[in-house]
């Protein structure tokens, strides 16, 4: 800051200027009854009769407001005057109706107290005064109104996210998008956007068409299986769906996959068929596989199975907690405005509310799949800085922006020279000037700014308010002189030591500059030093005080400066164990204190170079505490983990059965809801129960391939005429069926198992009876 100048007698050369005192008529409420007698209108200018003068001050006549003779444009008392009538329109960024300020609606426009307003007004929501369209808080509107149609890709109904079905095409959304997956929707199986056309397996269930299936029904490759609420019960025959008819059934469906290239679903009508074919491909695979056949059958396009699998999973990534994960993590990383005064610019404000707003739409979907709060990393806590930086940039302006605006004010003024007005429109352009430089210093000022941020036009502010006064002569000698006596009698930080902070100091830079500003306008009317009496003094005394506490400012700065060079872990990962903690916290709170010290003494965030490092090392501080608090997080997950799974964990490959596959199950699905953390601490438990998978499904092969071997074995018997069958014939057969009978006695489903029994049973005693009669 600039000292401040105390040379005042030798005469006035530097001037601090504050507070200024504008004197002006106010606007009545009715005409001076005297008006129409006393007044007239000469060439376009109010003056008095008599004398053929200008009517000074502001004053009604004929219906019209005048100020110093001319048609008074301008506000007073917040009534708006245009050409002396209250006027209708826009008035320095506000709207006036008939002089009053405004709110409603005004040319499609939506004031609030003459401002452009955001709100709902009349069912209608505006966005800075124009109906807005877009989205608000998820609610899609357009032209002010909740509406219906696709924004952004998203299906919107009554403003909201339609789920349901197009009340126009019949079609399934989810949230506002196209459905592209089997899903269950009011009871009914959805392939996709429609109903489901044809036999298919969901979730573990046989569906025909719509409907869970019962009875009888032909599954993809042509097998006849008995089901009951949708749920396989038996097999009547391998009917058309032999062997090789199965494996041909898969082949052709894995030709028929059209997008198992990168990037050739490129749109949700794309991804529709994709899955449709997916579908039935793997459907028509997992026969095969069933049957018994291995991939090196399926030919030469097996591999699109899995590669159209990874392209429907790459268009719809976002549908996993591991890739929300993943996709909130890459939007943190981007945040790149955390640091207090990193948004300098409007451009970089625009930049910041774009990687936030991504970024915490990325992190809300995460947790909607059921992330937490340390799955996201140490770059989490970067959201909540750049959200504050955010808000303090937008806190209406930022100080150098309002610095700006005033010394651009400042250099606008051209009357600060004496006598350089010389007429009633100088006067009249010499006010404006003014009041817009003065309005704006002040701004600045309340935003921080110090006398030196201004340049050398400061300077002008006083001395074109001194021309103005000179020209209007409101004032005599002896008026300016009390005025200044009464300036200086209201010093009150005139001994050492008698401001004690910032707000202490902030009333003595006002007490000051109001006095000086007095001294300087009287002088300005021919008064002398020693026409202000013994208080003269008092003026520099307090200038040398106000100097010698923004020494002591400077020495708070420096104090904190020391503290913030101080600081050493303000990069990441750079605590690693308790005792870098305990240090890191004692370099914070230091710096953090004298920072806070100095801003209590009239210090901004400005005069610290490495103030971002202090909240980089709490930053540092907060991960390395989380960090510690996921490990014992993940601690506590695995305790409960194990304890709730104990009977799948005391599973061995070796004794493990079919009958275990449901709590293999539920173990494998706790397992996939704890954190990376917590799952790295499982590892050899989750390997275990992929084992149990396999073991358990390679059981239930073995018995599905049992099922189907004593069936066709069945049948072969059942084929003969043992009635003309050869005596050895008979003898083989009766070998040959014991083989069948082991195979049934593998089966465990007891309807498929009874009913191949007792055919069993009969083919045995027919071959028995002949036999017999062969002896």
């Amino acid at each position: 800051m600039g000292k401040y100048n105390l040379r005042f007698i030798k005469p006035l050369i530097s001037l601090s200027l504050g507070a200024a005192i504008i004197t002006g008529a106010v606007v009545g409420g009715a005409e001076d009854a005297s008006a129409a007698t006393n007044y007239k209108i000469s060439n376009g200018i109010l003056v008095f009769k008599a004398t053929k003068k200008v009517v000074k001050g502001t004053v009604t006549y004929k219906g019209k407001v005048y100020k110093n003779g001319e048609l008074f444009t301008g506000t007073k008392g917040n009534t708006y005057y245009k050409n002396g009538k209250k006027a209708t329109g826009i008035y320095k960024g506000r709207y006036y109706l008939k002089g009053k300020i405004y709110s409603g609606i005004a040319n499609s426009i939506y004031y609030k107290n003459g401002s452009k307003a955001t709100g709902t007004y009349k069912g209608t929501y505006y966005l800075k005064g124009k109906a807005y369209t877009g989205l608000v808080v998820d609610i899609y509107y357009s032209n002010g109104k909740k509406a219906n149609g696709t924004y952004e890709g998203v299906f919107y109904l009554n403003g909201t996210a339609f789920t349901g079905l197009h009340p126009n095409t019949g079609h399934l959304y989810i949230n506002g998008a196209l459905n592209t997956v089997l899903r269950i929707f009011d009871g009914d199986l959805y392939n996709g956007a429609r109903l489901n056309e044809g036999v298919i397996q969901y979730n573990g269930l046989w569906y025909a068409g719509k409907r869970v299936a019962n009875g009888t029904i032909t599954i993809p490759g042509g097998q006849i299986i008995i089901v009951d609420n949708g749920r396989q019960t038996g097999t009547i025959n391998s009917g058309p769906g032999s062997y090789y008819s199965v494996v041909n059934e898969a082949i052709a469906k894995l030709e028929a996959l059209k997008f198992y290239e990168v990037y050739t679903i490129n749109h949700v009508t794309n991804l529709v068929d994709a899955r449709r074919q997916y579908n039935e491909a793997k459907v028509a695979v997992d026969v095969a596989v069933a049957r018994g056949a291995v991939t090196s059958e399926f030919g030469v396009n097996y591999w699109r199975l899995a590669a159209q699998w990874r392209e429907i999973d790459r268009y719809e990534g976002r549908d996993t907690k591991e890739v929300a994960i993943n996709k909130a993590t890459n939007e943190l990383a981007r945040l790149e405005y955390t640091a207090v005064n990193s948004i300098r610019y409007a451009t970089n404000l625009t930049t910041a509310k774009l990687q936030y707003d991504a970024a915490k739409t990325a992190v809300d979907a995460a947790r909607a799949k059921g992330a937490v709060t340390s799955d996201f990393g140490t770059n989490y806590w970067k959201l909540a800085d750049q959200k504050t930086e955010i808000d303090r940039y937008e806190a209406k302006e930022s100080k150098e922006v309002t610095i700006t605006k005033a010394t651009t004010e400042l250099a606008r003024l051209e009357y600060a020279a004496v006598n350089s007005i010389r007429y009633a429109t100088n006067l009249t352009t010499a006010k404006l000037q003014y009041d817009a430089a003065k309005t704006a210093v002040d701004a600045a000022r309340a935003k921080g700014a110090v006398t030196s941020d201004f340049g050398t036009n400061y300077w002008k502010l006083a001395d074109q308010k001194v021309e103005i006064d000179r020209y209007e002569a409101k004032e005599s000698k002896e008026v300016a002189i009390t005025k200044a006596v009464n300036e200086l009698g209201n010093l009150k930080f005139t001994v050492v030591e008698s401001i004690k902070d910032s707000t202490s100091l902030t009333i003595a830079k006002s007490q000051y500059d109001a006095a000086n500003i007095a001294v300087k306008a009287a002088i300005a009317k021919g008064a002398s030093v020693s026409d202000f009496g013994s208080n003269y003094s008092k003026l520099e005394a307090q200038g040398k005080e106000i100097n010698r506490y923004e020494e002591v400012k400077k020495a708070a700065i420096k104090d904190a400066t020391t503290n913030l060079l101080a600081l050493t872990f303000y990069t990441d990962k750079s605590i690693d164990d308790a005792t870098k903690l305990e240090k890191a916290e004692t370099q914070y709170n230091a710096a953090d204190t004298a920072v806070k010290a100095a801003i209590a003494k009239g210090a901004t965030e400005a005069d610290f170079a490495n103030l971002a490092n202090l909240a980089a090392q709490k930053k540092e501080i907060n991960r390395y505490k989380v960090a510690q608090d996921t490990e014992a997080e993940a601690t506590a997950a695995v305790k409960v983990f194990r304890e709730a799974h104990a009977k799948a964990l005391a599973l061995t490959v070796e004794k493990a059965g079919i009958e275990n596959e449901a709590e293999v199950k539920a173990a494998l699905e706790a397992y996939d809801k704890l954190s990376k953390a917590a799952q790295d601490k499982v590892s050899n438990e989750k390997k275990l129960l992929d084992d149990l998978v396999k073991k358990i499904k390679d059981l239930k092969a073995a018995e599905n391939e049992a099922q189907i071997k004593a069936t066709e074995e069945i049948i072969k018997f059942e084929k003969i005429t043992w009635e003309n069958a050869k005596k050895d014939v008979l003898e083989q057969g009766l070998t040959d069926i014991k083989d069948v009978e082991l195979l049934i006695e593998k089966i465990k489903d007891k309807v498929v198992k009874e009913d191949l029994r007792q055919r069993y049973e009969n083919i045995k005693k027919k071959i028995e009876e002949e036999y017999a009669k062969r002896k």
